[in-house]
Protein backbone atom coordinates (compact mmCIF):
# COMPACT_ATOMS: atom_id res chain seq x y z
CA UNK A 1 0.00 0.00 0.00
CA UNK A 2 1.25 3.47 -0.93
CA UNK A 3 1.28 6.43 1.47
CA UNK A 4 1.39 10.12 0.60
CA UNK A 5 3.07 12.63 2.90
CA UNK A 6 3.01 16.37 2.30
CA UNK A 7 3.77 19.59 4.08
CA UNK A 8 0.98 22.09 3.48
CA UNK A 9 1.57 25.81 3.54
CA UNK A 10 -0.02 29.19 3.03
CA UNK A 11 0.18 28.95 -0.76
CA UNK A 12 -1.97 25.83 -0.99
CA UNK A 13 -5.37 27.51 -1.26
CA UNK A 14 -6.75 29.89 -3.88
CA UNK A 15 -10.12 31.68 -3.95
CA UNK A 16 -11.85 32.84 -7.11
CA UNK A 17 -11.93 36.60 -7.65
CA UNK A 18 -13.55 37.50 -10.98
CA UNK A 19 -12.07 35.03 -13.50
CA UNK A 20 -8.90 34.08 -11.63
CA UNK A 21 -8.09 32.00 -8.56
CA UNK A 22 -6.07 34.08 -6.14
CA UNK A 23 -3.65 32.32 -3.73
CA UNK A 24 -4.45 34.04 -0.45
CA UNK A 25 -1.15 33.36 1.30
CA UNK A 26 1.35 32.97 -1.52
CA UNK A 27 4.94 33.97 -0.83
CA UNK A 28 6.13 35.90 -3.87
CA UNK A 29 9.77 35.00 -3.15
CA UNK A 30 9.34 31.24 -3.49
CA UNK A 31 12.10 29.72 -5.64
CA UNK A 32 11.68 28.17 -9.08
CA UNK A 33 8.50 30.05 -10.00
CA UNK A 34 7.55 30.10 -13.67
CA UNK A 35 6.03 33.56 -14.01
CA UNK A 36 3.26 34.58 -16.42
CA UNK A 37 3.97 35.88 -19.87
CA UNK A 38 4.34 39.67 -19.91
CA UNK A 39 1.51 41.90 -21.07
CA UNK A 40 -1.17 39.33 -20.20
CA UNK A 41 -4.10 39.44 -17.83
CA UNK A 42 -2.30 36.91 -15.65
CA UNK A 43 0.74 39.17 -15.53
CA UNK A 44 -1.36 42.12 -14.42
CA UNK A 45 -3.13 40.08 -11.72
CA UNK A 46 0.15 38.63 -10.48
CA UNK A 47 1.79 42.02 -10.16
CA UNK A 48 -1.20 43.28 -8.19
CA UNK A 49 -1.59 40.11 -6.06
CA UNK A 50 -1.06 41.74 -2.68
CA UNK A 51 -3.78 44.35 -3.15
CA UNK A 52 -6.22 41.80 -4.57
CA UNK A 53 -5.82 39.64 -1.50
CA UNK A 54 -5.87 42.57 0.90
CA UNK A 55 -9.06 44.14 -0.43
CA UNK A 56 -11.04 41.80 -2.68
CA UNK A 57 -10.43 38.48 -0.87
CA UNK A 58 -11.00 39.94 2.58
CA UNK A 59 -14.23 41.54 1.30
CA UNK A 60 -15.41 38.25 -0.21
CA UNK A 61 -14.91 36.26 2.96
CA UNK A 62 -16.13 39.10 5.15
CA UNK A 63 -12.83 39.43 6.99
CA UNK A 64 -11.77 42.65 8.72
CA UNK A 65 -9.08 44.19 6.57
CA UNK A 66 -7.10 44.79 9.72
CA UNK A 67 -6.79 41.03 10.12
CA UNK A 68 -4.84 40.75 6.88
CA UNK A 69 -2.41 39.06 6.40
CA UNK A 70 -3.24 36.68 9.26
CA UNK A 71 -3.55 33.47 7.26
CA UNK A 72 -4.66 31.44 10.27
CA UNK A 73 -7.77 33.59 10.78
CA UNK A 74 -8.50 33.88 7.06
CA UNK A 75 -8.60 30.09 6.65
CA UNK A 76 -10.67 29.74 9.81
CA UNK A 77 -13.18 32.15 8.25
CA UNK A 78 -13.21 30.32 4.89
CA UNK A 79 -13.66 26.98 6.67
CA UNK A 80 -16.75 28.31 8.43
CA UNK A 81 -18.21 29.68 5.19
CA UNK A 82 -17.48 26.41 3.37
CA UNK A 83 -19.13 24.28 6.04
CA UNK A 84 -22.20 26.57 6.07
CA UNK A 85 -22.67 26.54 2.29
CA UNK A 86 -20.44 23.98 0.52
CA UNK A 87 -22.40 24.18 -2.75
CA UNK A 88 -21.55 27.86 -3.05
CA UNK A 89 -17.98 27.79 -1.82
CA UNK A 90 -16.68 24.54 -3.29
CA UNK A 91 -16.29 25.86 -6.88
CA UNK A 92 -14.78 29.10 -5.55
CA UNK A 93 -11.83 27.23 -3.99
CA UNK A 94 -8.90 25.54 -5.68
CA UNK A 95 -5.94 23.70 -4.19
CA UNK A 96 -3.77 23.98 -7.29
CA UNK A 97 -0.45 22.68 -6.04
CA UNK A 98 -1.95 20.13 -3.66
CA UNK A 99 -4.40 18.75 -6.25
CA UNK A 100 -1.49 18.36 -8.66
CA UNK A 101 0.31 16.30 -6.04
CA UNK A 102 -2.81 14.28 -5.29
CA UNK A 103 -3.56 13.61 -8.97
CA UNK A 104 -0.03 12.26 -9.36
CA UNK A 105 -0.35 10.16 -6.20
CA UNK A 106 -3.64 8.65 -7.38
CA UNK A 107 -1.83 7.23 -10.39
CA UNK A 108 -0.52 4.74 -7.84
CA UNK A 109 -3.60 2.55 -7.67
CA UNK A 110 -2.92 1.36 -4.13
CA UNK A 111 -2.85 4.78 -2.39
CA UNK A 112 -4.21 4.05 1.09
CA UNK A 113 -3.38 6.97 3.34
CA UNK A 114 -2.49 10.66 3.25
CA UNK A 115 -0.61 12.49 6.01
CA UNK A 116 -0.58 16.29 5.85
CA UNK A 117 1.78 18.22 8.12
CA UNK A 118 0.26 21.40 9.54
CA UNK A 119 1.22 24.01 12.11
CA UNK A 120 -0.62 25.19 15.22
CA UNK A 121 1.97 27.30 17.01
CA UNK A 122 1.46 29.05 20.37
CA UNK A 123 0.29 32.65 20.36
CA UNK A 124 3.65 33.69 21.75
CA UNK A 125 5.11 32.86 18.35
CA UNK A 126 3.53 35.95 16.82
CA UNK A 127 4.78 35.64 13.24
CA UNK A 128 4.36 31.88 13.09
CA UNK A 129 0.97 31.80 14.80
CA UNK A 130 -0.72 34.05 12.25
CA UNK A 131 0.54 31.84 9.39
CA UNK A 132 -0.62 28.54 10.90
CA UNK A 133 -2.28 25.97 8.65
CA UNK A 134 -4.31 24.08 11.25
CA UNK A 135 -7.64 25.38 9.88
CA UNK A 136 -6.44 24.95 6.31
CA UNK A 137 -6.14 21.21 6.92
CA UNK A 138 -9.79 20.93 7.97
CA UNK A 139 -10.81 22.92 4.89
CA UNK A 140 -8.61 20.79 2.61
CA UNK A 141 -10.04 17.56 4.00
CA UNK A 142 -13.63 18.69 3.43
CA UNK A 143 -12.84 20.00 -0.06
CA UNK A 144 -11.00 16.84 -1.12
CA UNK A 145 -13.79 14.56 0.08
CA UNK A 146 -16.23 16.49 -2.08
CA UNK A 147 -13.95 16.94 -5.11
CA UNK A 148 -12.61 13.36 -5.13
CA UNK A 149 -15.72 11.61 -3.80
CA UNK A 150 -15.10 8.25 -5.44
CA UNK A 151 -11.33 8.28 -5.83
CA UNK A 152 -10.67 8.97 -2.13
CA UNK A 153 -13.46 6.81 -0.75
CA UNK A 154 -11.04 4.28 0.74
CA UNK A 155 -8.18 6.68 1.44
CA UNK A 156 -7.66 7.90 5.00
CA UNK A 157 -6.59 11.55 5.40
CA UNK A 158 -4.85 12.51 8.65
CA UNK A 159 -2.94 15.50 9.92
CA UNK A 160 0.27 15.65 11.90
CA UNK A 161 0.39 18.90 13.84
CA UNK A 162 3.51 20.88 14.73
CA UNK A 163 2.65 22.69 17.96
CA UNK A 164 5.98 24.39 18.51
CA UNK A 165 7.94 27.07 16.69
CA UNK A 166 7.95 25.83 13.10
CA UNK A 167 11.44 27.17 12.37
CA UNK A 168 13.18 25.30 15.21
CA UNK A 169 15.29 23.01 13.04
CA UNK A 170 16.40 20.57 15.75
CA UNK A 171 12.87 20.08 17.07
CA UNK A 172 11.60 19.60 13.53
CA UNK A 173 14.21 16.91 12.86
CA UNK A 174 13.05 15.07 15.97
CA UNK A 175 9.37 15.59 15.13
CA UNK A 176 9.66 14.11 11.64
CA UNK A 177 11.94 11.33 12.87
CA UNK A 178 9.43 10.22 15.49
CA UNK A 179 6.68 10.27 12.87
CA UNK A 180 8.62 8.08 10.46
CA UNK A 181 9.59 5.60 13.17
CA UNK A 182 6.14 5.33 14.75
CA UNK A 183 3.77 5.65 11.79
CA UNK A 184 5.48 4.22 8.72
CA UNK A 185 6.71 0.90 7.45
CA UNK A 186 10.09 1.23 5.75
CA UNK A 187 9.07 -1.35 3.12
CA UNK A 188 5.94 0.48 1.93
CA UNK A 189 6.11 2.73 -1.14
CA UNK A 190 6.11 6.34 0.01
CA UNK A 191 5.27 9.52 -1.89
CA UNK A 192 6.47 12.82 -0.47
CA UNK A 193 5.95 16.49 -1.21
CA UNK A 194 7.95 18.98 0.77
CA UNK A 195 6.97 22.22 -0.98
CA UNK A 196 4.61 23.55 1.70
CA UNK A 197 5.43 24.76 5.19
CA UNK A 198 8.40 26.72 6.45
CA UNK A 199 11.82 26.23 4.91
CA UNK A 200 13.05 24.41 8.06
CA UNK A 201 10.01 22.08 7.74
CA UNK A 202 10.95 21.36 4.14
CA UNK A 203 14.56 20.70 5.10
CA UNK A 204 13.62 18.42 8.00
CA UNK A 205 11.18 16.35 5.96
CA UNK A 206 13.63 15.87 3.11
CA UNK A 207 16.57 14.96 5.36
CA UNK A 208 14.68 12.60 7.65
CA UNK A 209 12.90 10.94 4.73
CA UNK A 210 16.24 10.28 3.05
CA UNK A 211 17.76 8.95 6.26
CA UNK A 212 15.03 6.73 7.72
CA UNK A 213 12.19 6.75 5.19
CA UNK A 214 11.00 4.01 2.89
CA UNK A 215 13.47 2.31 0.60
CA UNK A 216 10.91 2.95 -2.13
CA UNK A 217 10.12 6.60 -1.81
CA UNK A 218 9.40 9.08 -4.55
CA UNK A 219 9.37 12.84 -4.14
CA UNK A 220 6.58 14.62 -5.98
CA UNK A 221 7.81 18.05 -7.05
CA UNK A 222 4.99 20.36 -8.21
CA UNK A 223 5.98 22.97 -10.78
CA UNK A 224 4.98 26.49 -9.74
CA UNK A 225 3.50 27.86 -12.92
CA UNK A 226 1.74 31.14 -12.15
CA UNK A 227 -0.55 31.01 -15.18
CA UNK A 228 -1.83 27.54 -14.23
CA UNK A 229 -2.14 28.61 -10.60
CA UNK A 230 -4.30 31.63 -11.44
CA UNK A 231 -6.47 29.52 -13.70
CA UNK A 232 -7.11 27.03 -10.89
CA UNK A 233 -5.38 24.21 -12.72
CA UNK A 234 -3.54 21.45 -10.83
CA UNK A 235 0.22 21.86 -10.83
CA UNK A 236 2.21 19.51 -13.01
CA UNK A 237 4.36 17.19 -10.86
CA UNK A 238 7.73 15.60 -11.51
CA UNK A 239 8.66 12.31 -9.90
CA UNK A 240 12.10 12.40 -8.32
CA UNK A 241 13.81 9.47 -6.59
CA UNK A 242 17.09 11.01 -5.36
CA UNK A 243 18.53 7.62 -6.29
CA UNK A 244 22.06 8.94 -6.59
CA UNK A 245 21.92 10.22 -3.02
CA UNK A 246 20.61 6.81 -1.94
CA UNK A 247 23.41 5.14 -3.89
CA UNK A 248 26.05 7.19 -2.08
CA UNK A 249 24.54 6.11 1.27
CA UNK A 250 24.29 2.46 0.23
CA UNK A 251 27.86 2.37 -1.05
CA UNK A 252 29.07 4.02 2.14
CA UNK A 253 27.28 1.34 4.18
CA UNK A 254 28.86 -1.33 1.99
CA UNK A 255 32.32 0.08 2.67
CA UNK A 256 31.67 -0.08 6.42
CA UNK A 257 30.46 -3.68 6.16
CA UNK A 258 33.49 -4.65 4.09
CA UNK A 259 35.73 -3.31 6.87
CA UNK A 260 33.96 -5.86 9.09
CA UNK A 261 34.21 -8.56 6.39
CA UNK A 262 30.43 -8.82 6.43
CA UNK A 263 29.76 -10.10 2.92
CA UNK A 264 26.26 -11.25 3.91
CA UNK A 265 25.40 -7.68 4.85
CA UNK A 266 26.88 -6.42 1.58
CA UNK A 267 24.73 -8.91 -0.32
CA UNK A 268 21.58 -7.77 1.51
CA UNK A 269 22.22 -4.09 0.72
CA UNK A 270 22.97 -4.77 -2.95
CA UNK A 271 19.84 -6.90 -3.38
CA UNK A 272 17.68 -4.27 -1.72
CA UNK A 273 19.17 -1.44 -3.77
CA UNK A 274 18.68 -3.37 -7.00
CA UNK A 275 15.03 -3.99 -6.13
CA UNK A 276 14.61 -0.29 -5.38
CA UNK A 277 16.04 0.71 -8.77
CA UNK A 278 13.67 -1.73 -10.45
CA UNK A 279 10.79 -0.16 -8.51
CA UNK A 280 11.77 3.32 -9.70
CA UNK A 281 11.93 2.09 -13.30
CA UNK A 282 8.47 0.52 -13.03
CA UNK A 283 7.12 3.80 -11.68
CA UNK A 284 8.75 5.68 -14.57
CA UNK A 285 10.95 7.66 -12.22
CA UNK A 286 14.13 6.41 -13.85
CA UNK A 287 14.87 5.29 -17.38
CA UNK A 288 16.75 2.05 -18.01
CA UNK A 289 19.67 3.84 -19.64
CA UNK A 290 20.09 6.15 -16.63
CA UNK A 291 20.86 3.35 -14.17
CA UNK A 292 22.30 0.70 -16.48
CA UNK A 293 25.89 1.25 -15.34
CA UNK A 294 24.92 1.20 -11.67
CA UNK A 295 22.82 -1.93 -12.15
CA UNK A 296 25.76 -3.65 -13.86
CA UNK A 297 28.00 -2.62 -10.96
CA UNK A 298 25.46 -3.99 -8.47
CA UNK A 299 25.22 -7.31 -10.31
CA UNK A 300 29.00 -7.61 -10.56
CA UNK A 301 29.53 -6.77 -6.88
CA UNK A 302 26.66 -9.04 -5.88
CA UNK A 303 28.24 -12.09 -7.49
CA UNK A 304 31.51 -11.42 -5.66
CA UNK A 305 29.74 -10.86 -2.33
CA UNK A 306 27.68 -14.03 -2.75
CA UNK A 307 30.78 -16.02 -3.59
CA UNK A 308 32.59 -14.64 -0.54
CA UNK A 309 29.60 -15.43 1.68
CA UNK A 310 29.19 -19.00 0.43
CA UNK A 311 32.93 -19.55 0.67
CA UNK A 312 33.00 -18.24 4.23
CA UNK A 313 30.25 -20.75 5.06
CA UNK A 314 32.37 -23.50 3.43
CA UNK A 315 29.58 -23.93 0.89
CA UNK A 316 31.84 -23.60 -2.12
CA UNK A 317 29.54 -23.46 -5.11
CA UNK A 318 31.37 -24.23 -8.36
CA UNK A 319 28.97 -22.24 -10.57
CA UNK A 320 29.18 -19.26 -8.24
CA UNK A 321 32.95 -19.49 -8.24
CA UNK A 322 33.04 -19.53 -12.04
CA UNK A 323 30.78 -16.48 -12.12
CA UNK A 324 33.09 -14.74 -9.67
CA UNK A 325 36.09 -15.49 -11.88
CA UNK A 326 34.26 -14.06 -14.88
CA UNK A 327 33.37 -10.88 -12.98
CA UNK A 328 36.84 -10.37 -11.58
CA UNK A 329 39.29 -11.62 -14.15
CA UNK A 330 42.35 -11.48 -11.91
CA UNK A 331 40.77 -13.74 -9.33
CA UNK A 332 42.55 -17.10 -8.97
CA UNK A 333 44.30 -16.80 -12.33
CA UNK A 334 47.76 -16.56 -10.72
CA UNK A 335 46.95 -18.97 -7.92
CA UNK A 336 48.54 -22.37 -8.44
CA UNK A 337 47.22 -23.91 -5.25
CA UNK A 338 45.30 -27.16 -5.49
CA UNK A 339 41.67 -27.39 -4.44
CA UNK A 340 42.55 -28.75 -0.96
CA UNK A 341 45.17 -26.01 -0.55
CA UNK A 342 42.60 -23.44 -1.69
CA UNK A 343 40.23 -24.56 1.08
CA UNK A 344 43.05 -24.56 3.64
CA UNK A 345 44.07 -21.02 2.70
CA UNK A 346 40.45 -19.90 2.88
CA UNK A 347 40.08 -21.42 6.34
CA UNK A 348 43.27 -19.76 7.52
CA UNK A 349 42.09 -16.39 6.19
CA UNK A 350 38.78 -16.90 8.00
CA UNK A 351 40.68 -17.56 11.22
CA UNK A 352 42.56 -14.28 10.73
CA UNK A 353 39.31 -12.40 10.12
CA UNK A 354 37.46 -13.94 13.08
CA UNK A 355 40.39 -13.17 15.36
CA UNK A 356 40.51 -9.59 14.12
CA UNK A 357 36.77 -9.24 14.83
CA UNK A 358 37.20 -10.84 18.27
CA UNK A 359 34.66 -13.50 17.37
CA UNK A 360 36.40 -16.17 19.41
CA UNK A 361 33.21 -18.21 19.68
CA UNK A 362 33.53 -18.74 15.90
CA UNK A 363 37.32 -18.58 15.73
CA UNK A 364 38.02 -21.69 17.84
CA UNK A 365 35.77 -24.06 15.83
CA UNK A 366 37.13 -22.65 12.57
CA UNK A 367 40.71 -23.17 13.78
CA UNK A 368 39.81 -26.75 14.66
CA UNK A 369 38.33 -27.30 11.19
CA UNK A 370 41.45 -25.82 9.61
CA UNK A 371 43.76 -28.21 11.44
CA UNK A 372 41.51 -31.20 10.62
CA UNK A 373 41.63 -30.28 6.95
CA UNK A 374 45.41 -29.94 7.09
CA UNK A 375 45.76 -33.41 8.59
CA UNK A 376 43.50 -34.89 5.90
CA UNK A 377 45.46 -33.01 3.23
CA UNK A 378 48.74 -34.42 4.61
CA UNK A 379 47.31 -37.93 4.61
CA UNK A 380 46.35 -37.65 0.94
CA UNK A 381 49.74 -36.13 0.17
CA UNK A 382 51.81 -38.83 1.87
CA UNK A 383 49.74 -41.57 0.25
CA UNK A 384 50.31 -40.09 -3.22
CA UNK A 385 54.02 -39.43 -2.71
CA UNK A 386 54.92 -42.77 -1.13
CA UNK A 387 54.72 -46.45 -1.80
CA UNK A 388 51.77 -46.87 0.58
CA UNK A 389 48.86 -48.25 -1.42
CA UNK A 390 46.24 -46.95 1.04
CA UNK A 391 43.04 -45.04 0.49
CA UNK A 392 40.80 -43.34 3.06
CA UNK A 393 39.78 -46.74 4.37
CA UNK A 394 42.85 -48.36 5.95
CA UNK A 395 42.53 -52.16 5.86
CA UNK A 396 44.16 -53.61 8.96
CA UNK A 397 45.71 -56.54 7.16
CA UNK A 398 47.28 -54.12 4.70
CA UNK A 399 48.66 -51.89 7.47
CA UNK A 400 50.23 -54.94 9.14
CA UNK A 401 51.71 -55.97 5.82
CA UNK A 402 53.17 -52.49 5.17
CA UNK A 403 54.57 -51.75 8.64
CA UNK A 404 55.19 -55.24 9.93
CA UNK A 405 53.11 -56.87 12.64
CA UNK A 406 55.46 -56.03 15.51
CA UNK A 407 55.69 -52.35 14.61
CA UNK A 408 51.96 -52.07 14.01
CA UNK A 409 51.15 -53.66 17.34
CA UNK A 410 53.58 -51.36 19.13
CA UNK A 411 51.87 -48.41 17.44
CA UNK A 412 48.35 -49.50 18.42
CA UNK A 413 49.38 -50.22 22.03
CA UNK A 414 50.59 -46.61 22.33
CA UNK A 415 47.20 -45.40 21.16
CA UNK A 416 44.63 -44.28 23.71
CA UNK A 417 42.43 -47.06 25.06
CA UNK A 418 39.44 -45.50 23.31
CA UNK A 419 41.26 -45.05 20.01
CA UNK A 420 39.29 -46.42 17.07
CA UNK A 421 42.54 -47.70 15.50
CA UNK A 422 43.26 -49.78 18.59
CA UNK A 423 39.71 -51.11 18.77
CA UNK A 424 39.57 -52.00 15.08
CA UNK A 425 42.94 -53.80 15.31
CA UNK A 426 41.65 -55.84 18.24
CA UNK A 427 38.55 -56.71 16.23
CA UNK A 428 40.75 -57.78 13.35
CA UNK A 429 42.70 -60.29 15.47
CA UNK A 430 39.52 -61.70 16.98
CA UNK A 431 37.90 -62.16 13.58
CA UNK A 432 41.13 -63.58 12.10
CA UNK A 433 40.93 -66.44 14.61
CA UNK A 434 37.24 -67.11 13.93
CA UNK A 435 36.92 -66.34 10.23
CA UNK A 436 40.13 -65.25 8.49
CA UNK A 437 38.29 -64.35 5.28
CA UNK A 438 35.99 -61.86 7.03
CA UNK A 439 38.93 -60.23 8.80
CA UNK A 440 40.26 -59.01 5.46
CA UNK A 441 37.46 -56.44 5.24
CA UNK A 442 38.06 -54.80 8.64
CA UNK A 443 39.30 -51.22 8.35
CA UNK A 444 39.31 -47.78 9.92
CA UNK A 445 38.45 -44.54 8.11
CA UNK A 446 41.15 -41.90 8.45
CA UNK A 447 38.73 -39.03 8.01
CA UNK A 448 36.69 -40.26 11.00
CA UNK A 449 39.62 -40.50 13.40
CA UNK A 450 39.94 -37.92 16.13
CA UNK A 451 42.67 -35.30 15.89
CA UNK A 452 45.15 -37.16 18.13
CA UNK A 453 44.78 -40.47 16.29
CA UNK A 454 45.15 -38.77 12.92
CA UNK A 455 48.44 -37.25 14.03
CA UNK A 456 49.67 -40.54 15.45
CA UNK A 457 48.95 -42.36 12.22
CA UNK A 458 50.53 -39.58 10.15
CA UNK A 459 53.61 -39.79 12.34
CA UNK A 460 53.82 -43.48 11.46
CA UNK A 461 53.35 -42.76 7.76
CA UNK A 462 55.97 -40.00 7.64
CA UNK A 463 58.49 -41.93 9.72
CA UNK A 464 59.78 -43.86 6.72
CA UNK A 465 60.10 -40.83 4.43
CA UNK A 466 62.45 -37.91 3.83
CA UNK A 467 59.63 -35.59 4.94
CA UNK A 468 59.72 -36.76 8.54
CA UNK A 469 61.65 -33.73 9.85
CA UNK A 470 59.21 -31.31 8.22
CA UNK A 471 56.30 -33.29 9.63
CA UNK A 472 57.83 -33.30 13.11
CA UNK A 473 58.20 -29.53 13.10
CA UNK A 474 54.64 -29.06 11.84
CA UNK A 475 53.24 -31.51 14.41
CA UNK A 476 54.98 -29.63 17.24
CA UNK A 477 53.18 -26.46 16.19
CA UNK A 478 49.83 -28.27 16.17
CA UNK A 479 50.53 -29.68 19.65
CA UNK A 480 50.92 -26.12 20.95
CA UNK A 481 47.29 -25.55 19.98
CA UNK A 482 45.87 -28.69 21.63
CA UNK A 483 44.56 -26.94 24.74
CA UNK A 484 42.79 -24.38 22.61
CA UNK A 485 41.06 -27.19 20.76
CA UNK A 486 39.85 -28.42 24.14
CA UNK A 487 38.56 -24.94 24.89
CA UNK A 488 36.51 -25.20 21.72
CA UNK A 489 35.01 -28.45 23.05
CA UNK A 490 34.27 -26.81 26.41
CA UNK A 491 32.51 -24.02 24.62
CA UNK A 492 30.29 -26.45 22.71
CA UNK A 493 29.41 -28.71 25.64
CA UNK A 494 29.12 -26.08 28.34
CA UNK A 495 27.65 -23.28 26.23
CA UNK A 496 30.46 -20.96 27.32
CA UNK A 497 31.61 -18.12 25.12
CA UNK A 498 35.05 -16.55 24.88
CA UNK A 499 36.76 -13.36 23.89
CA UNK A 500 40.45 -12.59 23.38
CA UNK A 501 40.43 -10.98 26.80
CA UNK A 502 38.96 -14.07 28.47
CA UNK A 503 41.51 -16.30 26.68
CA UNK A 504 44.32 -14.11 28.02
CA UNK A 505 42.84 -14.30 31.51
CA UNK A 506 42.51 -18.08 31.31
CA UNK A 507 46.09 -18.47 30.10
CA UNK A 508 47.50 -16.22 32.84
CA UNK A 509 45.88 -18.38 35.54
CA UNK A 510 47.49 -21.63 34.35
CA UNK A 511 50.61 -23.34 35.68
CA UNK A 512 54.10 -22.83 34.30
CA UNK A 513 54.01 -26.37 32.92
CA UNK A 514 50.80 -25.59 31.02
CA UNK A 515 52.15 -22.34 29.63
CA UNK A 516 55.38 -23.96 28.50
CA UNK A 517 53.43 -26.47 26.39
CA UNK A 518 50.71 -24.18 25.05
CA UNK A 519 51.16 -21.05 23.01
CA UNK A 520 49.74 -17.85 24.52
CA UNK A 521 46.57 -16.49 22.86
CA UNK A 522 48.51 -13.62 21.32
CA UNK A 523 50.64 -16.14 19.38
CA UNK A 524 47.86 -18.42 18.09
CA UNK A 525 47.81 -16.75 14.68
CA UNK A 526 51.62 -16.91 14.49
CA UNK A 527 51.50 -20.64 15.15
CA UNK A 528 48.80 -21.09 12.51
CA UNK A 529 50.91 -19.13 10.06
CA UNK A 530 53.88 -21.43 10.73
CA UNK A 531 51.63 -24.44 10.13
CA UNK A 532 50.25 -23.06 6.88
CA UNK A 533 53.74 -21.92 5.83
CA UNK A 534 55.16 -25.42 6.16
CA UNK A 535 56.45 -26.80 2.83
CA UNK A 536 54.16 -29.76 3.47
CA UNK A 537 51.05 -27.55 3.39
CA UNK A 538 51.02 -24.31 1.37
CA UNK A 539 54.49 -22.87 1.76
CA UNK A 540 55.30 -19.18 2.01
CA UNK A 541 52.27 -16.93 2.47
CA UNK A 542 51.96 -13.18 2.72
CA UNK A 543 51.56 -11.98 6.29
CA UNK A 544 48.32 -10.07 6.95
CA UNK A 545 46.95 -11.17 3.57
CA UNK A 546 43.41 -12.52 3.91
CA UNK A 547 43.65 -14.39 0.64
CA UNK A 548 40.54 -14.20 -1.59
CA UNK A 549 38.63 -12.21 1.03
CA UNK A 550 41.15 -9.37 0.78
CA UNK A 551 40.85 -9.45 -2.97
CA UNK A 552 37.03 -9.63 -2.97
CA UNK A 553 36.83 -6.78 -0.48
CA UNK A 554 39.14 -4.62 -2.63
CA UNK A 555 37.41 -5.58 -5.84
CA UNK A 556 33.90 -4.74 -4.59
CA UNK A 557 35.18 -1.38 -3.33
CA UNK A 558 36.81 -0.73 -6.69
CA UNK A 559 33.63 -1.54 -8.61
CA UNK A 560 31.37 0.73 -6.56
CA UNK A 561 33.95 3.55 -6.54
CA UNK A 562 34.21 3.32 -10.30
CA UNK A 563 30.42 3.41 -10.60
CA UNK A 564 30.29 6.65 -8.59
CA UNK A 565 32.98 8.22 -10.75
CA UNK A 566 31.66 7.22 -14.14
CA UNK A 567 27.86 7.43 -13.85
CA UNK A 568 26.58 10.55 -15.68
CA UNK A 569 24.95 13.10 -13.39
CA UNK A 570 22.16 14.04 -15.79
Amino acid sequence: MTILIANIGTSDISIQIDKFYIPIGFQRDEPNICGPNPNTEESEVWSNLTNIVKYKVTELINLDIGTYPKFRFATEKVLGLYCDDPDKWHPLIKLGRLTGILDEALKFNDLSKIYLFVTDQPESEIEGHKKDTVFLFSLIKEWLRREYTNRLRDVEIDSETIEFRAIDQDKLFDFYYQFFIEKLNSNEPLLLSIKGGTFPMQTALRVIANEVGSQRQIFLEPQLDVTSLLRGEPSRCDRISFWQFTRIKKYKDIKLLLERWDFSGVEAILLEFRENLDFFKRQEVLGREKVSRTRDSINQSLILAQFAKSNFNLDINFNLRQAAVQNAQRLFLNDNTSEPQFLIRCLYAQCQILWELDQIVNFLPRMSTLCEKILEFLFDKIIVHSSYSFNDKILIWRAIEVFGEERWNQFTRRENRNSSIRKVTQDYYKEARRNPHNSLSIYFDFSRLNRISKRSFLNLLFSNTTLFDSWTTLNEYIERLDKWFEKRNDMIHQANGFSRQSLDSFYAQQSDEFRSAVCPPSQILDVLQNIIGSPLVVGNIIEDDYYIYSYLKTEISRIIDQDLRLTPLN
